[in-house]
């Protein structure tokens, strides 16, 4: 701000500074009274300083302070209205050291909501000692996207960590970044700092950067005072646990709880979670919370970190409920899942954040349970059968008795992926009657892979389904007992 008004000061610069040697005048300051010398019109914007309640502690304000001789010090603060006119800009970014090497590489990002704090080193008397002391401080602003495209990285636009302050030329000023963003959930929690720090030591804590080498004339704008952080990258666990007994019957309500821990000490902001399973085998009923996005065998959630984050030690947790669908006695376990004779369902957490650090992905990102499934009533077939040949997949199947079958579609299941091969349905031969019939499908130019599963669902006259399952491996011909859905 700059001084327009100043009621008689006997220290009239414009300094920064403004002193009175008596402000009651002829008269003496009765109680209750005021006197309007107390009154310092400033352009822009015009701040009144009264000795009242309010303290130079408001973010993005013009902070004044005034002391009575060998009284009390009284503050108060306006926020700034339009531009404040300066001779000179200071700042540039705060950003996240990728590499760790204190230098702003392709792929280091800015981070937003760091509080900077600005100083002039020398002010009201202090020492010009390359410090930030309470007297020298001046205001503060808090890191956000760089709209204009003012510091360094000039072409990019719009990067984020970005702060600039309106300073006046031959001062010598002091950046700081403020403590309290290395506090739990601040926004440089966990982090050290990489670049030159006078000692050559990086650190935890509220850096300095002093800046004396502003031109003493002329519009200059100092976009070199940048601040480069690096810190472990977060890390957590996945477990999934199924919560019902087993086992299940068709259409019986199955429930799984995953379970999510932050083993880092860094708050986790972001925790994308995915949970994929066999939709033949099992149907999605609901979840707590709900997912984003649900599709056939896969919901998903954007973040399931609370507000604040996720703790360093703290855990998170999903609740889901399915519906059981198929028999599963024939399923082969299928990686990362252990179990046979049981529908897999798998949890992972892919792409978390710690702030803007991304959490390094390991193997507890994921984590299977699966359950198992009985139908021992289901519709029995005479034969069933795989076969590898040149040009596909040969599927056989022989029915006994086709007064409840309407037709058949062929699906291929591996793990908890499933693809409908016929894509519609096989009218059955003699849908409706008493009598059996056989039938041949080749899933043309398909190989077959470990873990392969193939389903044959039986459409019926209710309009309800049931479903078969031949199991192969590498080829091998199956002849496998009937599942149902």
């Amino acid at each position: 701000m700059q001084s327009k008004d100043h009621a008689g000061a006997d220290d009239d610069i414009d300094d920064g500074q403004l002193s009175w040697s008596d402000v009651t005048g002829a008269n003496d300051l009765g109680p209750g009274e005021w006197s309007p010398s107390c009154v310092l019109s400033c352009s822009p914007p015009r701040l009144a300083v009264w000795a009242d309640k309010l303290l130079c502690t408001v973010l993005g304000a013009a902070c004044n302070l005034a002391t009575i001789s060998n009284s009390a010090t009284i503050t108060a603060s306006a926020p700034i209205s339009g531009s404040v006119e300066a001779k000179s800009t200071l700042g540039d970014y705060v950003w996240y050291d990728v590499n760790n090497n204190g230098l702003k590489d392709d792929g280091d990002t800015g981070i937003n909501g760091v509080l900077v704090n600005l100083y002039v080193d020398g002010l009201h008397g202090n020492p010009l000692d390359g410090l930030a002391q309470p007297g020298e401080y001046i205001t503060s602003t808090i890191t956000a996207a760089d709209m204009g495209g003012i510091g360094d990285d000039t072409g990019t636009g719009n990067l984020d960590g970005f702060y600039d302050f309106a300073v006046s030329d031959g001062n010598v000023y002091i950046v700081e970044i403020d403590a309290a963003n290395f506090a739990l959930n601040g926004a440089l929690e966990g982090y050290t700092y990489t670049g030159d720090n006078g000692s050559g030591n990086a650190y935890n804590g509220p850096e300095l950067r002093v800046i004396s080498d502003l031109l003493p004339t002329g519009v200059y704008d100092y976009n070199d005072a940048d601040f480069p952080y690096w810190r472990p990258n977060g890390s957590l666990a996945v477990r999934k646990v199924l919560n019902t007994p087993e086992a299940l019957r068709i259409n019986d309500v199955m429930s799984f709880t995953i379970v999510i821990t932050n083993t880092s000490n860094v708050t986790l902001t972001a925790i994308p979670l995915e949970d994929r399973y066999s939709s033949l085998f099992m149907s999605y009923q609901s979840a707590a919370p709900a997912p984003m996005t649900t599709t056939a065998g896969i919901l998903q959630w954007a973040n399931v970190a609370p507000v604040a984050g996720l703790a360093p030690s703290d855990t998170v947790s999903v609740d889901v409920y399915f519906t059981a669908q198929a028999d599963t006695t024939l399923l082969l376990a299928t990686a990362p899942c252990t179990q046979a004779a049981e529908a897999p369902n798998l949890a992972q957490v892919q792409n978390a954040l710690a702030g803007v650090a991304s959490v390094t992905p390991d193997a507890d990102d994921t984590s299977c349970d699966s359950v198992q499934i009985l139908n021992p009533t289901g519709i029995q077939l005479i034969a069933r059968s795989i076969q590898q040949l040149a040009d596909g997949v040969l599927v056989r199947w022989q029915t006994s008795n086709e007064s409840s079958i309407r037709g058949f579609r062929v699906w291929l299941v591996n793990g908890v992926t499933t693809v409908e091969r016929t894509h519609e349905m096989m009218v059955a031969k003699v849908a409706g009657q008493s009598s059996g019939a056989n039938y041949e499908w080749l899933d043309a130019g398909v190989q077959l892979r470990t873990g392969d599963v193939y389903l044959l669902e039986i459409s019926k006259q209710d309009g309800t389904s049931e479903h078969v399952v031949i199991d192969t491996q590498a080829g091998i011909d199956l002849f496998l007992p009937l599942v149902a859905r």
